[in-house]
């Protein structure tokens, strides 16, 4: 049998800011992030995250002209799950930790390149 249905996928806009000073002491949570990505071919990217104690898979297209935004599609996974995708990926899997602030509900990443 074959299924025919519609899948909004949704659009990414990412902004990318650098951060300096003493931002820690305002962050209210933190967690660990791993990742790794399966492909990464110029135009579209599949990645394996690991956040916590949950896993996700995440695959992204190619960036529109201006570079801004781009389509995104993000599925949770057992960590069981996750932690299996990740033999498959690429050299070079980070690690993260994010710090969540507390006054603007940003999140700031700290990467370390495994």
């Amino acid at each position: 049998m074959i299924f025919n249905y519609l899948c909004a996928m949704a659009q990414e806009i990412e902004r990318k800011f650098l951060v300096s000073g003493d931002f820690k002491s305002f962050a209210f949570a933190q967690s660990r992030i791993m990742q790794g990505y399966i492909c990464s071919a110029r135009g579209r990217t599949v990645r394996v995250r690991i956040r916590d104690d949950k896993g996700y898979l995440t695959i992204k297209g190619a960036s529109n002209e201006s570079g801004t935004s781009r389509y995104e599609w993000e599925k949770e996974l057992p960590l069981s799950e996750a932690e299996e995708l990740m033999k498959l990926c690429e050299p070079g899997m980070s690690s993260d930790v994010c710090s969540s602030d507390l006054l603007t509900s940003s999140t700031v990443r700290m990467k370390d390149l495994l």
